[in-house]
């Protein structure tokens, strides 16, 4: 009896999903800032223009100081920083991250996506989350809100779960995962130009929404504002500035006010597609 309850359960559970998720195709090109182009699968390279539509197998290449956002008929949205090359495998929900910061919002019921980038593949059925791949360099992704798993390709077992406000530093070759550092969300959401909207606008006078995801995104930043007031979160003042791994130690933070938890960090430049962000220590991993 008890093997047919839990099949019936897994049933109903699996009924309330879509069956089969339509595959990452025919995104539209919302913006596109610079020098914005596209690569057909047949070899042609043409500049994107707003309300372009990617089919699947294309690929999307951004210059020095572009940056470009795209959306796709289940409301995935991603937005690309400067000098960065993604390809969508066709009839299918991957992405790959040939070079260059990626920002990819997943919603929820849309089927999920994968991203690949050197040996790691990114996976999440609803997510908000920042990649940066430099190919010679590293692989950094911070998660802003939802769950995300990473694996190492080929190596059977091996993957990690990130959770909101989790942050996984590697090289692209890895064979092992290492472990996932805290990240400052609210310095994230503060400076990243694939986060706030004026930022990525620029001077264009371009309208870019803001991220349908900032009120989850906004609850990382409060549990994280939580834990540092619990004292089970401490901020370590170290900053990775825009592309790569180099960490700094700026100025000592501002004071807090009187009954406010400490900031996690001072204020930072905004960053031109990279990932900037401020890591935290905490007293336990969260696996």
């Amino acid at each position: 009896m008890k093997l047919r309850l839990l099949l019936i359960f897994a049933l109903l559970a699996a009924g309330t999903r879509p069956a089969v998720a339509a595959s990452l195709k025919d995104a539209e090109v919302r913006h596109a800032l610079n020098d914005v182009r596209i690569a057909e699968p047949a070899g042609r390279t043409i500049p994107a223009s707003t309300r372009a539509v990617l089919r699947g197998g294309a690929a999307i290449l951004t210059g020095a100081q572009s940056r470009a956002e795209l959306i796709f008929p289940d409301q995935t949205l991603a937005r690309l920083g400067a000098e960065t090359a993604v390809r969508f495998g066709p009839g299918s929900r991957d992405i790959q991250l040939d070079r260059g910061t990626l920002l990819l919002q997943i919603p929820k019921l849309s089927g999920g996506a994968r991203v690949l980038m050197g040996s790691l593949t990114a996976s999440a059925g609803s997510a908000t989350f920042l990649i940066e791949h430099l190919p010679a360099g590293s692989v950094k992704v911070a998660v802003l809100e939802g769950d995300l798993r990473i694996s190492a390709n080929g190596f059977l077992g091996d993957s990690i779960v990130l959770p909101p406000g989790k942050m996984l530093i590697a090289k692209p070759d890895v064979r092992r995962i290492p472990d996932p550092v805290d990240v400052d969300v609210r310095t994230l959401t503060q400076t990243s130009s694939l986060i706030v909207s004026t930022i990525f606008a620029g001077d264009s006078g371009m309208a870019v929404s803001p991220l349908p995801s900032m009120p989850l995104i906004a609850r990382t930043i409060g549990r994280q504002a939580g834990l540092v007031k619990a004292r089970t979160l401490f901020p370590t003042n170290l900053q990775i500035l825009g592309s790569g791994t180099t960490v700094v130690i700026p100025a000592a933070p501002p004071a807090a006010a009187p009954g406010e938890p400490a900031p996690l960090s001072p204020p930072l430049p905004a960053s031109a597609g990279k990932i900037v962000a401020t890591e935290t220590g905490s007293d336990h991993r969260e696996d």
